[in-house]
């Protein structure tokens, strides 16, 4: 009866595991100038930003542009934080050599702290406010410049308790809440201040790397060591792996789509939070996430996001491909032809393409995974499976199948 029930829940979340869709881009199979992917960010004309440790790049509809300082004015190819501003200029913050200004292809200006106000020139994270006020994350404190005119915030003439300055979000009144290193969370409304840290409310951690709100107005904040943070503007409500099904505390990234929160994590790969106990965890042992270190994340087309790895590059993920793509899978037919012992025997009517193959075990974990182009008649050495229960997923670009089998 347990193999049974363990086959049932296996059987419910692999209907979820086979509706998700995966597309890695690297440098060896695109325009992406590095794969250590730090930051991510959609323009108004559908072009995705991508900073990495090794230059600057837009991608849209499969064109591809790089800037780095040995091909344009771009001041240091460490890129830590874009945005747009309402010209559609877009601000690029570096690890080392403050703030680039692109408009129409080329840098125009750089700041930094031997030409402007710019208390640091590492800027960590840039926010556009409603008027045109740009405002600069940097590790000396928080900068905003409007019309050439620069006001500067940090610990000495404000109310922040960090100048170390992660991530920045207005909300819908056009409130700015600044996250910290070590200084918690600030919220700038005017003139007036407001902070808020483990002594004084229901946060759990000192430091916050990401800051959205949800349809509900209610703020939600991930830190690297605290777990998921949320806050309805009177009550506080922390999510961590003690206390829920979060399958990590740390995290640093996080996007709302339709009430899910869709979160990255510092080394434990893509958690989705539908609210209640729906938890859904993605990493490299269930899925075709490459790595399981995440740098970033952005909301993409369709319901579908963008995310940064530490080291594999850039990838799309999209947990529903009916949502994106058309399925020219959709007159084929798999069959399996069992038993299975040493060999997996397949038939196929219908499209054919080139596709890439993987097969689960019962606990969701990856047996196998390679590329394959298949024929009517298809067969797949099985020898290396220990006798057990599995499930074959076959994905080409646009839809998947899954086709479950028992090898003796």
């Amino acid at each position: 009866m347990k193999n049974v029930i363990a086959l049932l829940i296996f059987l419910s979340s692999t209907q979820h595991l086979s509706a998700q869709y995966f597309t890695i881009y690297n440098t060896a199979n695109s325009g992406l100038p590095d794969n250590t992917v730090r930051v991510l960010a959609n323009s108004s004309h559908g072009s995705l930003w991508i900073g990495t440790d090794w230059g600057l790049s837009s991608f849209n509809v499969g064109n591809w542009s790089v800037y780095q300082s040995a091909n344009s004015a771009l001041p240091d190819n460490s890129i830590r934080s874009i945005a747009f501003d309402n010209l559609q200029r877009v601000w690029v913050g570096t690890f080392l050599e403050g703030v680039a200004v692109i408009e129409n292809d080329s840098v125009i200006k750089v700041f930094n702290t031997l030409n402007s106000p710019l208390p640091d020139n590492q800027v960590r994270c840039i926010a556009v406010d409603s008027t045109g006020g740009i405002w600069l994350g940097t590790t000396g404190g928080l900068a905003c410049v409007r019309d050439s005119v620069w006001e500067i915030y940090n610990i000495n003439n404000s109310e922040l308790l960090s100048n170390n300055i992660a991530s920045l979000h207005f909300d819908a009144q056009q409130k700015l809440w600044v996250g910290t290193v070590n200084g918690g969370l600030a919220r700038l409304d005017e003139k007036n201040w407001t902070v808020f840290n483990p002594s004084n409310s229901g946060m759990a951690d000192n430091t916050v790397l990401g800051i959205s709100h949800d349809s509900n107005n209610v703020l939600w904040l991930v830190t690297p060591a605290g777990g998921l943070t949320a806050f309805d503007g009177s009550s506080w409500l922390n999510f961590n792996v003690a206390n829920s099904l979060i399958p990590s505390n740390s995290l640093n990234g996080i996007v709302i789509e339709n009430q899910k929160k869709i979160i990255s994590t510092i080394n434990n790969g893509l958690v989705i939070y539908e609210g209640g106990t729906n938890w859904q965890h993605y990493h490299v042992s269930n899925s075709l996430l490459p790595q399981n270190e995440l740098l970033s994340i952005v909301t993409g087309d369709s319901g579908c996001v963008w995310l940064g790895t530490s080291n594999s590059g850039l990838v799309k993920f999209c947990e529903s491909i009916s949502d994106s793509y058309s399925p020219v899978f959709s007159q084929t037919q798999v069959t399996v032809l069992n038993p299975v012992v040493d060999v997996l025997h397949l038939q196929f009517t219908g499209d054919l393409a080139d596709v890439q193959m993987i097969i689960y075990d019962y606990t969701g974990k990856k047996q196998f995974f390679r590329h394959e182009k298949i024929s009517s008649d298809f067969s797949l050495s099985v020898s290396h499976l220990t006798q057990g229960f599995y499930f074959l997923e076959i994905t080409n670009h646009n839809h998947r199948i899954i086709r479950s089998f028992i090898k003796l």
